[in-house]
C-alpha cells in the first residue's frame, strides 16, 4: 500500500527533480488513484501531483510497472497536439483523447527512463525531443516507482515564459503495454480503460485564474483542479455544405461541415476520374464547431466535374460535387 502523507503548502512551490515524491505538498496531489484497480496484475497507477513556481511546471507520478509503459499524456493550451496517439514515431498507443489535445508526452519502459524521456506531439505521426527538461525516474520493475518532471515555461510557451491568458492544462496519466497497445490503468479513472481506446476522462489545472499571463501565486494546486468527463455522443457529420459551386482560381470554392463528437477528419477533392488533387487533414475537431475551408484550384487543373469527400474517423463518408469552369 502507498501512503502518501505531505505537509501542506502554496504555490509558488519549487520542486528538487530528485526522485522523491514527498517535495511535494499534500495540495499538489491532485488525483489518489485507488491502490489494487489495474487490469493487469503488478502494474499500477497511485498518484499524480501537479505544482508550478514563477518559471516552471512540475509533476510527478506514483506508479508500478513491470514489462510495460508509464505514461503522463499534457495538453498544455497551446492550441497544439492530436486527439490520438496511435501512430506516433514514438510510444504510439492505442488512445483517443476526447476533450484534450495530446501535445507533450513524458513516457517510459518497465521503470527505465534510457528509453523514454519528454517529447513534444508536432503532429499525428512525429514527435520531438523537448528541450530543457528535467525528468528523473526512482525505482525498477515491478516495485513501486517515482517519476519526476521540470518543464519550464519558457520551453511551453516560448522564450517570455508567459504562459496563455486564462490558460488551463490538463493531464491523464497511463499505464499501457508495447507500441498500439491499450491500458490497464489510468488517472483519472477511465470508464472501460482495460478494453477501450477511448480516454473521456481527464484532470484539468488552472494556471492562470486572472487572465494576466502570468501563473498564479499563493493559491493550492487540488482547489484549480477539477475532474471533467466528456460522455461518448454518436458521431455524425453535419452541416456539410459547399458554396460556389462553379469555381477558379478566381473564384474560391468555400466546405463548410461540423461534427458531433470529437474526432479527425480527412477532406479530398478528386477529379470525375478519381484522381486526387487536394488534401487537409484535421487531427482534433471539437463538437459542433463548424470547419471552414476555402480552396483556389491551380490553373493547371482541367475544366470538369469534381468531389468534395469527407472522411470522419475513417467510417463516416460524404461527397458533393462542383464544377471548375476556365
Amino acid at each position: 500500500m502507498i501512503i502518501f502523507s505531505f505537509l501542506l503548502a502554496f504555490t509558488f512551490h519549487t520542486v528538487e527533480i530528485d526522485g522523491d515524491l514527498s517535495h511535494f505538498d499534500t495540495d499538489e496531489l491532485v488525483y489518489k488513484d485507488a491502490s489494487s484497480d489495474s487490469y493487469w496484475q503488478g502494474n499500477e497507477l497511485y498518484g499524480l501531483f501537479v505544482t508550478w513556481d514563477a518559471g516552471a511546471l512540475y509533476l510527478g507520478l506514483s506508479y508500478r510497472v513491470q514489462n510495460n509503459a508509464a505514461l503522463i499524456v499534457l495538453d498544455a493550451d497551446r492550441g497544439r497536439g492530436v486527439n490520438d496517439i496511435n501512430n506516433l514515431d514514438w510510444y504510439p498507443r492505442n488512445f483517443q483523447f476526447y476533450g484534450m489535445n495530446a501535445d507533450v508526452l513524458c513516457a517510459l519502459w518497465n521503470a527505465d527512463l534510457s528509453t523514454g524521456g519528454v517529447r513534444e506531439i508536432l503532429a499525428k505521426d512525429r514527435t520531438q525531443p523537448l528541450r530543457g527538461v528535467e525528468i528523473i525516474n526512482n525505482g525498477v520493475s515491478g516495485d513501486s516507482s517515482a517519476l519526476m518532471v521540470k518543464i519550464p515555461f519558457s520551453v511551453l510557451y516560448g522564450n517570455s515564459g508567459i504562459v496563455k491568458p486564462y490558460d488551463t492544462i490538463k493531464l491523464v496519466a497511463l499505464i499501457t503495454g508495447s507500441d498500439h497497445a491499450m491500458g490497464a490503468d489510468a488517472i483519472p479513472d477511465n470508464e472501460n480503460i482495460g478494453s477501450s481506446s477511448a480516454i473521456r476522462t481527464h484532470i484539468e489545472i488552472v494556471l492562470d485564474k486572472d487572465g494576466d499571463s502570468i501563473p498564479d501565486d499563493s493559491v493550492s494546486v487540488i482547489n484549480r483542479t477539477k475532474v471533467v468527463t466528456y460522455p461518448e455522443k454518436p458521431l455524425y457529420l453535419e452541416n456539410f455544405e459547399i458554396s460556389n459551386k462553379i469555381v477558379n482560381e478566381n473564384t474560391p470554392l468555400s466546405i463548410r461541415f461540423s461534427v458531433t463528437d470529437y474526432s479527425f477528419a480527412k477532406v479530398y477533392i478528386y477529379s470525375e476520374q478519381g484522381k486526387k488533387v487536394y488534401e487537409w487533414h484535421f487531427e482534433s475537431l471539437e463538437p459542433d464547431v463548424e470547419k471552414t475551408i476555402l480552396w483556389r484550384p491551380s490553373e493547371s487543373l482541367p475544366q470538369g466535374i469534381y468531389y468534395v469527400l469527407i472522411d470522419i474517423n475513417d467510417i463516416i463518408r460524404s461527397k458533393k460535387a462542383f464544377f471548375i469552369k476556365r
